[in-house]
């Protein structure tokens, strides 16, 4: 059975290599090192949803409750769409150098994989058009079902679009969260980057390489 399972393993770290993703195998080979030489059934259950992590599809699944200095924001097509209300709390934000911009951003990830996926938390990157702007971690533990099960990562996501935008008018600052919360609930000028880690033996591990995310599922291995 550890023979099976180590040449089981031997096979994914070569696919990791041939991917160029050196490191990742690297890392792989000392968390089957572990769990080989321990024995322990923890740790070889941690190793194998470490695994199957590697096989699983993620993607922004949608961007929602959007809203820019308090005001509600995520059908806001344009500046027509403020009442003047909304349009005299939003200049008196401009005024005051504080305009943050908050919504809840949902991540989806399915498991195609016979075996039961799991982390205990990641590191986060929010990028803009391609640009970095946002960084944090998530300490929650996220299980996805093998077999084509799915799971929903939701996340609430909070920047101060004023400095984000140094120098630009209220009117583009405005524009660009329109842009980013997206008529349909999503928005290609967001993507992310995730690194999860895993809890094993009482230790914290972490991935060694970021998973890029956009709207369209994409393996984490790639």
């Amino acid at each position: 059975m550890v023979i099976l399972q180590c040449f089981k393993n031997y096979i994914l770290m070569y696919n990791l290599k041939k991917q160029n993703r050196p490191f990742a195998a690297i890392f792989l080979f000392f968390l089957v090192s572990i769990s080989v030489l321990s024995g322990c059934k923890e740790i070889q259950k941690a190793v194998t949803q470490t695994q199957a992590l590697t096989n699983c599809e993620y993607k922004i699944a949608n961007v929602s409750n959007t809203a820019l200095a308090g005001v509600p924001f995520q059908n806001v097509k344009s500046l027509r769409d403020l009442n003047l209300m909304n349009a005299a709390a939003l200049g008196s934000a401009y005024l005051n150098k504080n305009m943050p911009l908050s919504f809840n951003l949902n991540v989806a990830i399915k498991n195609p994989s016979a075996q039961e996926a799991a982390f205990s938390g990641m590191d986060w990157i929010l990028l803009i058009d391609g640009k970095e702007y946002l960084n944090g971690a998530v300490n929650q533990r996220l299980s996805i079902s093998p077999n084509g099960g799915s799971a929903s990562l939701p996340m609430n996501i909070s920047l101060n679009l004023f400095q984000v935008l140094s120098g630009k008018s209220k009117d583009n600052i405005i524009n660009f969260a329109s842009a980013l919360s997206g008529a349909d609930g999503t928005s290609s000028r967001i993507t992310m980057k995730i690194r999860p880690s895993f809890a094993i033996a009482g230790r914290v591990y972490k991935w060694p390489s970021f998973f890029n995310i956009n709207k369209d599922f994409k393996s984490g291995s790639r």
